[in-house]
């Protein structure tokens, strides 16, 4: 069970900043939430080996990297937040088809935004998803080539191809772009130019038990929350 704790609050005036667009005067109605991601479950699956020579799908994690390659896969993201039209998520998200894998095997977007599907392998694929959130079915193409599709509506999305059974990657829709992936050394994440306000913080991992905690983000201010998972 994760455990989450509101650290500590203090004032950090010179790191914030205006948004795109947005008047300087408003900046002090932001805050900045910072913190850090410890790993304390045990990998919730098995060691996967790729059916297809030469490549891994999953790599076999050592003692000392278990806690690693989980961070890689967290999200840490902020839920009810208004964010204001000048704040413009990343543009052109892909998830890959590369290696007989999709790359990135976590891809994080906001509600609205169009994600490329590029196949990069010398064999055709085909991208699908039964999930409620989205449900697409792109049929076979080649390398090469790319397909895409809008993402309305926040939610979980697993992806598939339905002629290699051992593909599997994660779109995670979120509703607004106040989101942060922790560093996979030292499991830090910012989130900068937080309206003001009280939210739920979650802690997100595809095969693990969500975290989640009301935290309080004070305009002009720092807020520090450590996170276990």
């Amino acid at each position: 069970m994760g455990r989450l704790q509101n650290i500590t609050t203090g004032l950090l005036m010179a790191s914030l900043t205006a948004l795109p667009g947005q008047n300087p005067a408003d900046a002090a109605d932001v805050g900045i939430l910072t913190g850090t991601v410890r790993v304390v479950s045990e990998p919730p699956y098995a060691i996967r080996i790729n059916a297809y020579p030469g490549v891994a799908h999953t790599a076999a994690p050592s003692n000392d990297t278990e806690g690693m390659s989980l961070i890689q896969e967290i999200v840490v993201y902020l839920e009810a937040v208004e964010a204001p039209h000048s704040l413009a998520p990343p543009a052109s998200p892909k998830l890959t088809q590369r290696g007989m894998a999709f790359e990135p095997s976590v891809l994080v977007v906001v509600a609205g935004q169009e994600v490329g599907f590029p196949n990069e392998d010398p064999y055709y694929h085909n991208v699908f998803s039964y999930s409620p959130a989205k449900r697409f079915d792109l049929g076979r193409y080649a390398k090469g080539k790319s397909k895409s599709v809008i993402f309305e509506d926040p939610g979980v999305v697993q992806v598939f191809c339905d002629i290699h059974s051992d593909m599997k990657g994660t779109i995670l829709v979120l509703q607004n772009p106040y989101f942060a992936r922790p560093d996979t050394k030292t499991g830090a994440f910012r989130i900068p130019s937080v309206p003001a306000g009280r939210y739920r913080l979650v802690v997100w991992h595809p095969d693990l038990e969500v975290v989640s905690q009301e935290i309080d983000v004070s305009p002009s201010a720092a807020t520090k929350i450590e996170v276990e998972i």
